[in-house]
């Protein structure tokens, strides 16, 4: 290798080393190794490779993450539209004297209530939305309140605080982009 290290397997990609594959038999990659290296590696244990030469399982690796170009270019977007549901959330709080939760693990966006109209913020969280019972994180926005009905039981949903109205998100997701956007974010989609 470049460092003058021997490796058990390099693969190349023309006449340049693209990957190594290591072998353990008695003796791990140490983080100072795999860190010399300098190119993708992964360490295969000996024993698991005879018995299943087909079925490669990594004992532990230095593969750099891989994503496809759609999901970049998706992914992108997706930042890009948060940047924007984030920017217009900060003027409603703003222009309302909300101070936005400090808890990062909150997601908001802007919308109008749909009984009063009033402007307000509506808030999503990881487990949260889908007339969820399990108790949001604190600090808990102040909208976001726990509610008892007899067709839908015990659950945690954002409300408007001019009419108390409940925001269910269902109605939501259907009528509020921005309101989707974070939840997708919240739930890692």
């Amino acid at each position: 290798m470049d460092d003058g290290s021997i490796a058990d397997v390099v693969l190349f990609r023309g006449e340049r080393p693209a990957a190594v594959i290591e072998i353990l038999v008695t003796h791990a990659v140490s983080i100072e190794k795999g860190g010399r290296i300098g190119i993708p590696w992964v360490e295969l244990r000996a024993a698991e490779v005879l018995e299943r030469p087909y079925w490669w399982i990594a004992a532990q690796d230095g593969l750099r993450p891989f994503t496809c170009r759609a999901c970049e270019e998706r992914g992108r977007a997706s930042t890009a539209e948060l940047s924007r549901v984030r920017t217009r959330a900060v003027a409603v709080a703003e222009r309302l004297g909300i101070e936005l939760p400090a808890a990062p693990i909150y997601r908001c966006a802007p919308h109008a209530c749909w009984r009063c109209g009033s402007d307000m913020l509506v808030y999503a969280w990881p487990g949260g939305g889908r007339h969820s019972a399990e108790r949001p994180p604190e600090p808990i926005p102040e909208t976001v309140v726990h509610r008892a009905t007899e067709g839908a039981g015990n659950y945690w949903v954002n409300s408007c605080p001019h009419c108390s109205a409940a925001q269910g998100d269902g109605y939501l997701v259907r009528e509020n982009d921005a309101y989707g956007a974070v939840l997708r974010a919240v739930d890692g989609g």
